[in-house]
């Protein structure tokens, strides 16, 4: 994956956009998502699903940060308290 270009950890959008093409050739020039991965008991199939949730989620989180919060609310105080 494409390393941060920042100290603070957080991606920038060339960061995020050059990982996404990164992982869309990988993937891409898969023909068997069925295939195991490094993560033991996972497919290709399974990590792509849970990028995609992941990121369904952030999304979630972005658009609609109350509802967000009530689906997680014990994550969502955690994370009010430390990034204040």
């Amino acid at each position: 994956m494409v390393p941060s270009k920042r100290n603070s950890g957080w991606r920038t959008e060339v960061d995020r956009t050059a990982e996404g093409d990164e992982l869309d050739a990988l993937v891409s020039a898969q023909t068997d998502w069925t295939r195991p991965t490094p993560a033991a008991g996972w497919t290709i199939a399974h990590q792509i699903a849970h990028l995609a949730s992941a990121d369904a989620n952030v999304l979630i989180a972005i658009r609609t940060p109350d509802a967000d919060r009530a689906r997680h609310p014990v994550i969502s105080c955690g994370l009010r308290r430390r990034y204040r």
